[in-house]
This record gives C-alpha cells, structure tokens and sequence, in this order.
C-alpha cells in the first residue's frame, strides 16, 4: 500500500571528493524499507533513499549532513512532505558549494540535490551581443496605443513604463531563432516601423492578460506577506514574497538557464495601492545563474541598459520564513521586492528587421 506521503531523495556527488556522512534526523515518518542516507558517495556517484508517513494523516520529514571531504565542511540538506500544506526544502552549504535542487512537488515525490564546486552556469546569450543597441527611453507621441488591464489602461511608448517585456521577449526571439538582432543604437521611430510594431506584440504577450497584471496586482498590495508567514500558507494557499522568488521562480530559472534557455522575469519594484502603478514594475532577461553556499547570483539582460554584460542581481535562497533582501548591480535596477516568471513562447521575428 502506498503511503500517504513520500519522498524520494536522490544526490549526486560532483565535487570531486568523498562526502561522509555527519548525522542525520527524522523527525516524521520512517525510512523506507529500513534503507538509510548512505555512510558515503564518491566522487561522480548517485545515491537516493526514501522516507514515508507511518500514521493517519501525517507527513514526512526528514535532514542529513555530508562532510565534504575528509572532516571537511557539512553541507546539509532538509525535506519536509507535510499532509497538509505545500512541501518544503532547504539546504545549508558552505562558501565555494552549492546545491542545486529540483524536483520536489507532489504527494509521493522526488527531489534532487546535486552538490558541486561554486561555478557560473551559462546560456550563450549575451547583452552585448544579442540584446538590443538602443535604450528602452521612448517619447509620449510614439503610439496611443494602450494595454487594457481591467482595472486601468496603460500607454504604451510612454517613457515612464517603456516596452521592457516587448524587448525581453523580442530579444529572446532572434536569439531562439538563431537570428542576428537588429544593430541599430537609436530607438525605432514608431507605428508602422516593422521592429517597433513586433515590440508592441511582444509586450501585449509579455503581459499574458489577465494573468500577469493579477499576480503583480495581488503582490504589490503593501500588506502581502514578505514571508511565509500569511495567515493561508499552512494550507498552502498563499506564498510570501519570498516564498515566489525561492521556490517558484529560483528553480524555473534554473530549469530553463540548465536547458540553454535564457528565462524571462519580471521585477516587482513597487508596493501599491494603484493600479496604475503596475506599469512602474519591469521586466529582464535572466542568462546566466552562479550558486555559491546559499548564495545566488543572477546575470541580467537589462533593456534600460544596453549593451552591458554586468547587470545582475542576487538573493540568499535559503530560507522563505525570512525576508529575502536582493541586491542588485547597478543600483539603479532596485529596488526588488519580488520577482516572478513570466510566460514566454517563442515567436519567430518578422523578415527585413
């Protein structure tokens, strides 16, 4: 008979040295079939174990640590299955690791962890070369266009809220393509122009109407929880702004990033009321990801910023009952309350840009 909750942990060990068990814990549930965290994994090894729920309406949970190398640093690692409410995970690992993490969701799980030395991990994509040359700056008359929110309308070519996801998404377009992007350094001229007409669909997909406007709008509100600490996330129906960043939107990028796939984001960068504020939030392009202990670094395309390759921002992932402050190169970018994946599909430019 199946149990009610389990969880399958699976790590592989790419550091290059043995890792040694230093102790381990489980406070709910059993080991499956007996079967314990091995006593050791050698360099370049895999090793998985299972916990379950033992009683009605339980979970399971359950931590390790692995010295790295003989007497080495302990990285540690947690699962928590719980009967009611979402699954949680969380890793301690010293400066010069990391842990990377997938998988996880669901009753009777999988989760994997691999443990290696700190590296940057790297799409091909680059802003210097396949980010647009000219700056997302846009005088009022461009178009009189708007984005229909339901709750308000937003001009599009204002220079206050500019066309970032347009030159996010048209961007990430040439790129998947395999397409040059357009070399002009001055911005196109407006309605009509083929490349400032793509600009204006992108954003309008950016947006993803209702979805996007909706999420932004419900954590914009200057009430909504930092933490995990909303009065619904024991049952799972709320996430804190932390929670959004570390376990939805850290690991889709990460996914996507692995996969050779820049990913799309979008900054809150405002707490509101208005909406008429949602356009104040903006939108970049994730390229490249590099872990460090819990540490996280994420390099940006910044359409307010072209043609520079150090745009970045990081964050501590490991712990969401905390506020997560982001920093962020340059200043300017934040700041960050919260970001969140946005739903790109990719579409094809059109000819002569």
């Amino acid at each position: 008979m199946t149990a009610a909750r389990s969880t399958v942990v699976t790590v592989t060990n790419s550091t290059g040295q043995v890792l040694g068990k230093a102790w381990q814990d489980l406070p709910h549930g059993i080991w499956t079939g007996g079967i314990e965290p091995a006593w050791t994994i050698g360099p370049g090894e895999t090793v998985s174990w299972e916990t379950e729920s033992n009683g009605i309406l339980t979970g399971t949970e359950g931590r390790v640590g692995y010295h790295i190398g003989d007497a080495g640093p302990i990285a540690q690692l947690h699962w928590d299955n719980p009967y009611d409410g979402g699954n949680s995970y969380d890793e301690v690992c010293p400066s010069g690791w990391a842990m990377l993490r997938g998988g996880g969701a669901g009753d009777n799980t999988t989760v994997t962890w691999l443990l290696e030395a700190a590296q940057w991990h790297v799409t091909n994509f680059r802003p210097t070369t396949h980010g647009f040359q000219f700056p997302n700056r846009w005088p009022k008359d461009t178009t009189d266009r708007t984005i229909d929110l339901g709750l308000v309308r937003l001009p599009i070519g204002d220079a206050s809220n500019g066309l970032c996801g347009g030159m996010v998404y048209a961007a990430l377009d040439y790129f998947m393509a395999g397409r040059p992007i357009p070399p002009q350094t001055v911005i196109p001229r407006g309605e009509g122009d083929p490349l400032f007409d793509f600009l204006v669909t992108r954003l309008f997909d950016s947006f993803d109407i209702p979805n996007l406007p909706a999420r932004l709008f419900a954590i914009m509100e200057p009430a909504y929880p930092d933490t995990d600490g909303g009065v619904l996330q024991p049952v799972g129906l709320m996430s804190g702004r932390s929670a959004v960043m570390i376990r939805e939107a850290w690991p889709n990028i990460k996914e996507w990033i692995d996969a050779g796939v820049p990913r799309p984001i979008c900054l809150q960068t405002v707490k509101s009321l208005n909406p008429g504020d949602l356009g104040d939030n903006h939108q970049v392009l994730v390229w490249a990801y590099h872990v460090d202990g819990t540490g996280v670094a994420l390099a940006l395309y910044d359409p307010n910023d072209p043609g520079n390759d150090s745009c970045a921002l990081w964050f501590d992932a490991a712990r969401t009952d905390l506020v997560v402050g982001v920093g962020t190169k340059p200043p300017t970018l934040g700041p960050i309350y919260c970001f969140l994946t946005t739903s790109y599909t990719p579409t094809a430019p059109p000819p002569g840009t």
